[in-house]
Formats: structure tokens, C-alpha cells, sequence
């Protein structure tokens, strides 16, 4: 039997023993090259929800703090957040009037992935370089200043993507055409009009091969062809760069085919790269709601040409968090008896499909947090995953480490005690001079986000005890319920018992990334986090 998530350390194996040694290694060498870093999540950690993202920029946030440099912004593929919701890290996007190729088969899709028809320049994938990722999830505490400096050669790339299974896509464009701008103040949706024009390229032949990885790419191709490709402002040229300016720092790309409206080119993916500084961890998320461990390679088993195009010839690691779904989808911890219906077996699949396709360096097995509506039985077994981890670890020493992040936070206080209201009175917004009693439970309002504390000694409010700002606030309250979700306003009580809301992704994926590096919580600013 697995052991219980409370018996396994927060990181195995342990820091400073034979087998952590590779992983210590490879965080060193992030410091001289760049690194990929691909997640396999469900909704905790999908850039559609608010639980991912706030956790995937808060795992970012924390390698560049680790680093003190981002040198590129996560991909994304072609869709639409800016303002809800919230941008990702260091990158908005928007993706107006276009389709999905006709014909599309989405198991050559990464989950919640798309590929999207791009024709004239209505119909068109513009993305925005933020340059400090403070606008896109609260509690920013990493980097002060900008991620990409003044003077640094930035450059813009995206997924060129073809397949004859889509019988519309004979007609693929072989040009394109692009717009670069430059403005001084971000904008909340993606695309601006404004601003400096840099570049107006309005038709240039797509790349014939990846400038990467030197893999040809032809539009319309009888077979599936997913590459990095770059924006060459002439034939045959080099892809363009721009020289970073912290005066004016938000770069955008609108992409579409050329001019011919009739025409179209297909687009999987985007980002933004520091081409000056190239060093440092930078994480995508390929995640879905609702995702078993088992799920990518039942309905994604094709799509691992476009997550190759994603990594190009860098050095690369993989993480995965998929325990939640499946234990409360009826998946045992380790059953040798029925491997379609254990974890520890379908895992140990889906590294193997990993291992082949992606080489990783390392895959890092990441627990899930606190989750308070399951059953006895679920809960255990939810419990056990984390022991199965380490069994998949111990088979494969050196590639596989494990992140016990449930264990860590409950030993910071997110305990199920501390996610519920149960045994607690909600007494709306915190007001001064007003009698609070032990277990009283107030809203409160903190700078772009919302929170709540528990009242742990009876008192009368006054302004020196008010959370978060009175000089002894500490003497009488403490945070509740900042990882799960907070509700829908400041003075309705929390009623998702299974996703964190803003502040507790960022922490967590903070956290995640503060104990892969020190093996326990005081990596980085736990004082941030602790609920106790």
C-alpha cells in the first residue's frame, strides 16, 4: 500500500541525497541556458480558469526569483484573456473572428489547447508582451521592476500548424502578414491600435522550417506539422527582434494571412522570448478542467508533434498534477488487480509517452491541495496518490521527484479547518467598533484582491487590530480560507470547496516551485502565505 501524503516528505527524494542530485543539477544549469518547463494539470492549473490562472503566473513569478530573469512568457495558444480573465504571465492575448479549421481532429491538440484559422486582418492573433507581469494576478511579490530590461533583444514567435486530416486545409496560405506596435501603458484587452508602428508586413512567405530546430514546415502538408516559426520581415530573412525600451514597454503582434481574404494560415500557439537574457525556468500550462491521469492519452494521444514544437531544441522538464480528478473519479491510489483503474499504473503510462516523445530531463510529480467534499474512501485514496508518487520515483531514480505541496501547506495551516466555514460565524466586512468573538469569521478587502480572517481572540475592533494593516492585527485574527476559493464578493461566504481563488494559486505555485528548490517552505516569503 502507498503511504499516506503525511508520511512523505514535502520533496522527494530528500535534498543533499544520491537520487535529488540530478534535480539539483539541472536547477543549477537554469542558471547559464534557458529551460522549458511543460504542466499537466486539470482546472487548478488551466490558464481558462481562475485557479490557473494565478497558479501558473505564480510558478513563473517564482523561477524569475529564483533567477531574477524571465526569458520568455509562457505559450499560450491562440485565445482571448486580458481582463477575465486575468492575463498570463507577461502575456495578454486576443484571437477576434476566427474559426477552427474545418475538419479538425482535436486529438492532435494539446489539452485545452486550440488551432485556429486565421485569415484577413479582421480575422487575425494579436498578443501583448507584458513587461513585469504585475497586471495579471495579485500578490506580484517576486521581481521588482521589469522581467525584460531596457536595451534587451526581444523577439516574437508562434506555432505554425498544418494537417491533411483537415480536408479544408488544401487551401492554406503560404504568406502571411504581421503588424508590430509599441505603446507606453498597457491596454486591458490585447489589441491596440495606437502607439508606435514597428513593423507592417502585410505579405512575406511563412518560414519554410523551423528556425530551432531546422525541421521543414509546408502549409497544407498531407501530414501533421506543428513548428516554432518566427516573423521574417522579408523572404528568407531572419525573424525580426526589437530592442526592448522600458519607456514604452508593451510590444504587440497581430498575425494574420495575407491580404487575400479568401486566404488562411493556421495557428497554434504564441509567446514572447528575451533573446539577450537566456537563462532561467519558464513554465506553459497544458491543462483542462475535469482531467484524470489516464485522460491525455485517451483524448490527446496525436498531440505530442505540437507539444515537440512548444519545447524546440531546449533543454526541457516536465511537471504533472492529476490526483485531485482522479481520486474522486473513482481511480485507486495502486491497484496491481486493475492497472485501467489505478493511478500508479496509468501514471507510470503516461510518463512512458512522455519519456518517448519529450525527453524531459526531469518530471517533477506535483500533489494537489486540500479538497474537503470527498468521501472516506476517496479521501484516502486521494491521500495514498501521494505515496504512489514515490513508488513511481523509487522505479525511476534521478527523472522522477516528487512535490508533496498538500502535506507543505497543511503544515503552513491550509488545513480543511481552515478552508470551511463549518463551526464558524461569517460576520460580512470587517468594521471598526465593532465586538468580534473567537471563530467569527470577516471579509476584507486587501489591494486587488479579497481575503478573509478568522477572529482568534474576542475583542472590539479599533483601527490598530484591522487585518492586514493595524500595528497588532496578528493578536487577534488570522487568514481563512485564502486558498480555496474566496466567493463571488466581499461579503458572500466561500462556497468552492475544490479550486483556489487568485491569491491561493499564486501562493500555491509559488510554493510548488519554493519547495522544489529548498525542500521546505521557507523558500520563498512564507509569511505571505501562512494561514495559522
Amino acid at each position: 500500500m502507498p503511504l499516506a501524503h503525511t508520511e512523505v516528505p514535502p520533496v522527494y527524494p530528500a535534498p543533499g541525497s544520491k537520487h535529488a542530485g540530478n534535480r539539483e543539477r539541472i536547477l543549477r544549469e537554469a542558471k547559464d541556458e534557458p529551460f522549458e518547463w511543460l504542466h499537466f494539470g486539470s482546472s487548478l492549473h488551466s490558464f481558462s480558469t481562475v485557479s490557473g490562472n494565478h497558479y501558473m503566473p505564480g510558478m513563473n513569478a517564482a523561477f524569475a526569483a529564483v533567477y531574477q530573469n524571465a526569458w520568455a512568457t509562457p505559450w499560450i495558444p491562440p485565445a482571448s484573456f486580458g481582463s477575465t480573465p486575468s492575463a498570463q504571465f507577461c502575456l495578454r492575448a486576443s484571437r477576434p473572428n476566427t474559426v477552427d479549421p474545418t475538419g479538425l481532429i482535436t486529438d492532435y491538440l494539446p489539452p485545452n489547447w486550440s488551432v485556429r484559422k486565421l485569415s484577413h486582418a479582421s480575422a487575425n492573433f494579436a498578443f501583448q508582451l507584458e513587461p513585469d507581469g504585475w497586471a495579471m494576478a495579485p500578490l506580484a511579490r517576486a521581481v521588482q521592476g521589469s522581467y525584460f530590461r531596457t536595451g534587451e533583444t526581444i523577439k516574437p514567435w508562434w506555432i505554425g500548424w498544418s494537417i491533411g486530416e483537415a480536408t479544408e486545409e488544401a487551401g492554406q496560405d503560404t504568406t502571411f502578414g504581421f503588424i508590430t506596435r509599441k505603446q507606453a501603458a498597457g491596454v486591458t484587452g490585447a489589441i491596440f491600435g495606437g502607439g508606435t508602428l514597428l513593423s507592417n508586413v502585410t505579405t512575406v512567405n511563412i518560414p519554410a522550417s523551423s528556425p530551432t530546430t531546422g525541421q521543414t514546415f509546408t502549409p497544407g502538408s498531407a501530414t501533421h506539422m506543428a513548428r516554432e516559426l518566427d516573423f521574417p520581415a522579408t523572404n528568407g530573412a531572419a525573424g525580426i527582434t526589437y530592442t526592448h525600451d522600458a519607456s514604452v514597454p508593451y510590444y504587440n503582434v497581430q498575425i494574420a494571412s495575407a491580404a487575400v481574404p479568401t486566404n488562411y494560415i493556421l495557428c497554434a500557439g504564441a509567446r514572447w522570448t528575451n533573446q539577450t537574457s537566456r537563462y532561467g525556468i519558464c513554465a506553459s500550462t497544458v491543462s483542462v478542467g475535469g482531467a484524470k491521469v489516464g485522460d491525455f492519452l485517451a483524448n490527446h494521444s496525436l498531440s505530442w508533434e505540437t507539444l515537440r514544437a512548444m519545447v524546440g531544441n531546449r533543454r526541457r522538464i516536465v511537471s504533472i498534477s492529476l490526483q485531485v480528478n482522479s481520486a474522486y473519479n473513482g481511480l485507486a491510489a495502486r491497484d496491481d488487480g486493475d492497472e485501467a483503474n489505478s493511478y500508479y499504473h496509468l501514471l507510470q503510462e503516461f510518463i512512458d509517452g512522455i519519456v518517448a516523445n519529450l525527453n524531459p530531463e526531469m518530471i517533477v510529480l506535483i500533489s494537489d491541495g486540500t479538497r474537503v467534499d470527498g468521501s472516506a474512501g476517496e479521501d484516502d485514496e486521494y491521500s495514498q496518490m501521494v505515496g504512489a508518487d514515490v513508488q513511481i520515483a523509487d522505479s525511476r531514480p534521478g527523472l522522477v521527484h516528487v512535490v508533496n505541496s498538500r502535506y507543505a501547506m497543511e503544515q503552513l495551516g491550509y488545513t480543511e479547518a481552515c478552508e470551511t466555514m463549518t463551526g464558524y460565524t461569517f460576520r460580512n466586512e470587517w468594521a471598526s467598533t465593532t465586538a468580534y468573538s473567537a471563530g467569527d469569521i470577516v471579509s476584507f478587502g486587501e489591494p486587488g484582491y479579497q481575503a478573509y480572517f478568522r477572529c482568534i481572540v474576542g475583542h472590539t475592533a479599533a483601527s490598530t487590530d484591522k487585518p492586514m494593516s493595524g500595528t497588532n492585527w496578528q493578536l487577534y485574527w488570522r487568514r481563512h480560507r485564502l486558498y480555496l476559493a474566496e466567493g463571488t464578493n466581499l461579503t458572500t461566504a466561500p462556497s468552492d470547496v475544490v479550486h483556489h481563488g487568485g491569491p491561493g494559486g499564486w501562493m500555491k505555485g509559488m510554493l510548488d516551485v519554493s519547495l522544489l528548490f529548498s525542500g521546505n517552505t521557507g523558500y520563498v516569503n512564507p509569511h505571505i502565505w501562512r494561514a495559522r
